[in-house]
């Protein structure tokens, strides 16, 4: 079976959508960036930040990635293993601590920096 020849493209045509910029995916801007975790650890001084006595090994999302949230530092808690098992079984353990950053941080405190333009244009 023969190939057919590929179409021309109009001049007019060739650079259309270069005006778009491509912004990232969801799941890109739910991880949490190196910096992020680094400066996590640094403020934990390595322990848990719910226990206090374990080592924190893990970077928790307080409003979960299921609910959109952001791999921004307001968002993250370090957490041992058992913590960060506790947290996604218990409900009312994650509510607490979404509580908690609402207090300190204001109402959409997972919010990354599009979120907050995005929000700006539509107030």
């Amino acid at each position: 079976m023969r190939k057919k020849p590929k179409k021309q493209v109009a001049e007019w045509r060739k650079h259309i959508l270069d005006h778009h910029q491509k912004t990232p995916s969801r799941a890109k801007r739910a991880e949490f960036p190196h910096s992020v975790v680094e400066e996590l650890k640094n403020e934990s001084d390595g322990l848990c930040q719910v226990c206090f006595v374990s080592r924190g090994t893990q970077t928790h999302h307080i409003m979960p990635r299921s609910r959109s949230g952001r791999g921004v530092k307001e968002n993250g808690l370090r957490v041992c293993n058992y913590c960060h098992k506790m947290i996604h079984e218990k409900t009312s353990v994650l509510n607490k601590y979404i509580e908690l950053q609402r207090e300190k941080y204001g109402d959409y405190f997972w919010y990354d920096e599009l979120d907050k333009l995005k929000f700006k244009e539509e107030a």
